[in-house]
């Protein structure tokens, strides 16, 4: 309903709340189920027992309590009507004169009679309270009627069960009880003022938006209570719509409206009753000039509440503007807060990172000292390996020059075995005696033979697998061939003069004769021959010792090589770990460079939000101070005002008093005007007179007059219950002032403490930007230095780069290195092995030329033609030496080769290429001396058998020494290729040594920096992690200071909001109060001059009515009684 705007609108509103509760609390106890009527006598006397035994025990007459069950159906027509009656019996008596209209009339709780005579009735009630029902058919004074609209459609409520929308219900009351009364004069149509209350009971499931017109809505989780209220035809008996300044809406129906889902209702009750109206008692008038005098006080008394509104909302309104400016302090101080918290953080993130980056490149920085340690030691080894190559290369060289000269000693002596060769073919003739002898030397030359030819061999296999080992040199074997090949034409050469040597020999069979002087040459060719055997011994046992340093000289470089090859894997690993650390120091120098950046811009940050925090502190206390300015003012303003309502207060009370004091004065008035009244009536009856008639006329509108302003002044009066309310409103408003006052005196102690702490954090924030200026100076020389490590960094990683790879290049090398070392050493163990065996046959070719020497003195007697035979064979030996320098220019071609060799390895495998041919040509050639030994045997054997097969074997022998001969002066040029090799290899060993013993210099320089770069790198992580340390701590500070500036922040914000509704409610009241003055007091009294008169008559006659009615049934002589109805509509479910 609408907010009433004057003092009727009070009194009304005080009836419906009344009401309202009576309802309420009636709906609670009948929770909408259908009324069993056969209890509802104990029922009602609980309801009204309290309220109407305290009116019987003051009057002491019997009183009937009706109330009236109106049962309808859900189309609200009326089905039945039951009425349960309580006769009180104050004073016992014995009997009770009723009247009632009901029928079937049944006495429901005693056994006491009555007797019946129309509607009369008289109960034998012998002292008791008599409780009755029976059932009436008369007219209601009050018809309910319920409507249904579903979607816009009015329907009846069995049509919509089950269904779903919008539903609108409306309850319409109409009053059927109305009198004709005399107000001011004119005749008025007066209802009984009832009261209608409606309550339903709504289930949450099926309605859904609830909303109420005239009512209200009370919910207790599972159910819905709706409670409406209405006064039908009380805005027509008071006359509202004829007053024009009175804007009051009186209800007069009520209305539900709810979405509703697969509807049901229950059964709803109202309530009609006219009790409430009974209270009201206009019969008390007051002075009206008494009236008047308080009224104009109470005007005085509202211009000064004006005033102290006005100073308080001046005061309030300074108050305000200070906390603007404290909000605005506060704001930059919160934004400066939070940039320095953000740079904060920036910072210890940027310090985390540049802390991340340090231990990257501390840790790399380790691994790369600890790679360059691992590629020094190895390097060492490596230098340590090579020296101990080079020494077994040396030993290597001389053993070969050793077996060289050997090997000239020996083809000497091959040389003149070939000469006394010849003579000995000559002198055959003659050993006959000693043939046996010879046999036996042949036997062991044949064995030495054997054996050379075995160690040649294996000779062979070691130099061919030398060669395998060296078969990179090229160039050097393509010279060598060439030398070879004109050897190969020199041996060609040869061989012409051995055919020709061969006819020789055939002449010295022919000339035993010469045989003698053979002898003598074949005596001293033994002999020179057993002195070659010796010096090939000799120079075997050279070769020897050579090859024994040789295999041990490749122990030497094997085992060099495998430290060069641990080397080599140290220095892959210490390659890798300088990698890896090169990549950690690039990365982490990387993310230094990056945190040094972040920690340069949070540094600027928190520089530029330390100045706007201390610009923010210095607003903040300005703003500080015009809040502590204000809120004095607003104190003054708050005292001001409370001394104001003081004086309304006491205004009031004047007015209060006045208005008793009038209303009794008017009351005395009236009671002599009445007396004048009846004593003008008496001289008019005894003498008419038109004008005593008119005196009469005037002095009975001026009493009626005094009456209602009486009426208006006495408690429930308008005039009265409105100072009434001024005076409550009058002491709220002290206790909210008296609330305001200790507020402001607490905002004020606020405010004080509020500067004080803003000086405190204004002298902080100037250190604190003193000190983040000088962080961001660091940050930038930091940042600086940073870019150059990063810068730094990446340089380094680039060189490691290129030195992996020169690492990768140098293993390969030392892979092929180490397979070329392993055949080296595998022909070095091979050629020592044949050497062993070379040695052992010259063991036995020594024994066997002295066993030829011993046989050559016994045949020097009888070899006298071999003499003659031996010119034949120098002319043969002749052209073997032209055959020889033939030999000679090949071998000078095979030295140019040779030179072709120098620098390295290359060199060597030419060399080794050279001996192992050489070794060839020598195998062949002791092949050629095993097939002469075994010819100069079966020689022996046919020297035993005659002189005939001596030639034959003599002719054998000298064929074989031709060859022996051959692969002698091979063997000699081989050996010089390979001493040659030898040389180079030493040579080549001495410049890969310089270049270890370098690449350990390197190393070492690089160790050492390692070293230092890996200190610096510690360093700058100690140095990283103290300003990580910082940072955290001004992080912490920084968060802790937002913490508290955020406090700060939503403090001063919800103090700008509380001042701002101290704002708008001390305008409010200012407002109000002006408001107040024009619509209420100032109204008041024009209300009073204009309207109210005739308002408390219409009221006097409502009131009046109101007490009239006050039976459905009846009221017997001497009695009174109160009756209220209460109707049930059937819902969905009542069928």
């Amino acid at each position: 309903m609408k907010k009433y705007q004057k003092i009727l609108a009070c009194s009304v509103a005080i009836a419906i709340s009344a009401g309202a509760t009576g309802v309420y609390a009636f709906s609670q106890m009948h929770n909408a189920s259908a009324i069993n009527t056969d209890t509802v006598e104990t029922e009602t006397p609980v309801v009204q027992e309290e309220t109407v035994t305290e009116r019987v025990s003051a009057e002491g007459t019997p009183f009937k309590s009706e109330t009236v069950y109106v049962l309808c159906n859900n189309d609200s027509s009326v089905r039945d009507i039951i009425v349960s009656d309580w006769l009180k019996n104050p004073e016992a008596l014995g009997n009770i004169a009723d009247i009632s209209t009901l029928s079937n009339i049944q006495n429901v709780k005693g056994d006491e009679a009555f007797t019946q005579s129309g509607s009369e009735l008289t109960w034998f009630a012998g002292g008791n309270d008599i409780y009755y029902k029976g059932e009436s058919s008369g007219s209601l004074p009050v018809d309910v009627n319920v409507t249904y609209t579903l979607n816009g459609k009015q329907v009846s409520l069995n049509d919509i069960k089950g269904k779903s929308g919008h539903l609108v219900i409306e309850y319409t009351y109409t009053n059927n009880a109305k009198v004709t009364k005399t107000v001011n004069g004119k005749e008025r149509r007066i209802y009984v003022p009832f009261m209608a209350a409606s309550t339903a009971i709504l289930d949450n499931e099926i309605f859904q938006n609830v909303s109420v017109t005239n009512g209200k809505v009370i919910s207790d989780g599972e159910k819905m209570i709706v409670v409406g209220m209405a006064f039908p035809s009380l805005a027509e008996s008071l006359g509202l719509d004829e007053m024009e300044d009175l804007d009051i809406t009186i209800p007069e129906t009520f209305t539900i409206e709810a979405d509703v889902q697969n509807f049901k209702m229950q059964n709803t009750i109202t309530v009609v009753s006219n009790e409430i109206f009974n209270d009201l008692d206009f019969d008390k008038t007051d002075s009206l000039d008494e009236l008047e005098e308080k009224i104009n006080e109470l005007n005085d008394a509202a211009n000064k509440l004006c005033d102290g509104t006005t100073q308080l909302y001046d005061g309030i309104d300074e108050l305000s503007n200070g906390v603007g400016d404290l909000t605005d302090g506060v704001d930059q101080l919160y934004d400066g807060a939070g940039d320095l918290k953000d740079g904060a953080n920036q910072l210890s993130d940027g310090t985390g990172q540049l802390l991340d980056g340090a231990q990257s490149l501390s840790d790399g920085a380790n691994t790369l000292a600890d790679g360059a340690d691992s590629a020094k030691d190895g390097a060492s080894q490596l230098v340590s390996g090579f020296g101990q190559v080079t020494a077994g290369g040396k030993s290597l060289a001389d053993g070969i020059n050793s077996a060289k000269d050997g090997a000239g000693k020996l083809s000497a002596g091959i040389n003149s075995a070939y000469d006394g060769s010849g003579q000995l073919v000559g002198g055959f003739g003659q050993i006959m005696d000693s043939a046996p002898a010879l046999k036996d030397g042949i036997t062991s030359a044949k064995d030495g033979a054997t054996q050379i030819d075995a160690g040649l061999g294996s000779a062979k296999d070691g130099s061919s697998q030398l060669v395998g080992g060296l078969n990179q040199v090229k160039d050097g074997a393509n010279a060598l061939g060439i030398g070879i090949n004109s050897a190969k034409d020199g041996a060609t050469q040869i061989d012409a003069g051995l055919e020709s040597a061969k006819d020789g020999s055939s002449q010295l069979v022919g000339g035993l004769a010469q045989v003698k002087n053979g002898a003598f040459a074949l005596d001293a060719g033994i002999n020179s021959a057993k002195d070659g055997a010796n010096q090939l011994d000799d120079g075997i046992s050279q070769a020897l010792d050579g090859s024994s340093a040789l295999v041990a000289g490749f122990e030497q470089v094997t085992n060099g090589a495998g430290q060069l090859k641990e080397g080599s894997g140290t220095l892959t690993e210490g390659v890798e770990s300088l990698s890896d650390g090169s990549e950690q120091l690039k990365d982490g120098s990387a993310s230094l460079a990056d945190g040094s950046d972040k920690l340069t811009a949070g540094a600027g940050q928190i520089n530029t939000s330390a100045g706007q925090l201390s610009e923010g502190i210095t607003s903040a206390k300005d703003g500080a101070q015009v809040l502590s300015d204000g809120i004095t003012s607003a104190k003054d303003g708050a005292q001001a005002l409370n001394e104001g309502a003081t004086t309304i207060t006491g205004g009031l009370d004047s007015v209060s008093a006045g208005l008793d004091s009038a209303n009794e004065n008017l009351q005395a008035t009236i009671a002599v005007n009445q007396q004048v009244l009846a004593s003008l009536k008496a001289m008019n009856e005894a003498q008419p007179s038109e004008q005593l008639a008119t005196t009469i006329a005037t002095l009975e509108k001026t009493i009626a007059g005094q009456q209602k302003i009486a009426d208006s002044m006495k408690e429930g009066g308008a005039l009265k219950d409105g100072v009434t309310q001024l005076q409550d409103g009058a002491t709220q408003l002290q206790a909210g002032l008296g609330s305001l006052s200790e507020g402001l005196t607490t905002a004020d102690e606020g405010a004080t403490a509020l500067t004080d702490g803003l000086t405190t954090i204004d002298e902080g924030g100037k250190a604190l930007s003193a000190g983040t200026n000088q962080l961001y100076t660091s940050a930038q020389q930091l940042q600086a230095g940073a870019h150059s490590v990063s810068d730094g960094a990446s340089a380094l990683n680039d060189g490691m780069t290129e030195f992996a790879g020169g690492s990768t290049q140098l293993i390969g090398g030392l892979d092929s290195l180490m397979n070329g070392i392993a055949q080296l050493s595998a022909g070095a163990s091979n050629l020592n092995d044949g050497l062993g065996q070379l040695k052992a046959g010259s063991f036995a070719l020594t024994d066997g030329m002295a066993q030829l020497s011993d046989g050559s003195a016994q045949l020097n007697g009888g070899l006298s033609q071999l003499s003659d035979g031996a010119g034949a064979l120098d002319g043969g030996l002749g052209q073997l030496k032209a055959g020889s320098s033939a030999l000679t220019d090949g071998m000078v071609q095979l030295s140019d080769g040779s030179t072709q060799l120098n620098g390295g390895l290359v060199q060597l495998s030419d060399g080794a290429t050279a001996l192992d041919d050489g070794l060839g040509q020598l195998k062949a050639g002791s092949s050629a001396l095993a097939d002469g030994m075994s010819r100069l045997w079966q020689g022996g054997e046919a020297l035993t058998d005659g002189l005939t097969q001596l030639s034959n074997g003599a002719t054998a022998l000298n064929d074989g020494l031709l060859q022996l001969k051959d692969g002698g002066a091979t063997l000699v040029g081989g050996m010089s290729q390979l001493s040659d090799g030898a040389n180079a290899l030493n040579g080549g060993l001495g410049q890969l040594s310089g270049g270890a013993g370098s690449l350990e210099g390197g190393l070492s320089q690089l160790s050492g920096g390692a070293r230092q770069l890996a200190d610096g790198a510690q360093s700058l992580y100690d140095g990283a992690g103290e300003l990580s340390d910082g940072a955290s701590q001004l992080a912490d500070g920084a968060g802790q200071l937002y913490d508290g500036v955020s406090e700060l922040h939503d403090g001063t914000k919800k103090l700008a909001d509380g001042v701002q509704k101290l704002k708008d409610g001390g305008k409010e009241l200012d407002d109000g109060m002006h408001q107040f003055k024009s619509e209420a007091i100032d109204n008041i009294t024009d209300l009073y001059n204009t309207e109210v008169k005739d308002l408390i008559d219409r009221f006097k006659a409502v009131g009046d009515t109101s007490k009239e009615y006050r039976s459905y049934t009846g009221l017997g002589d001497g009695m009174d009684g109160s009756v209220k109805f209460i109707y049930t509509m059937d819902g969905t479910e009542s069928n």
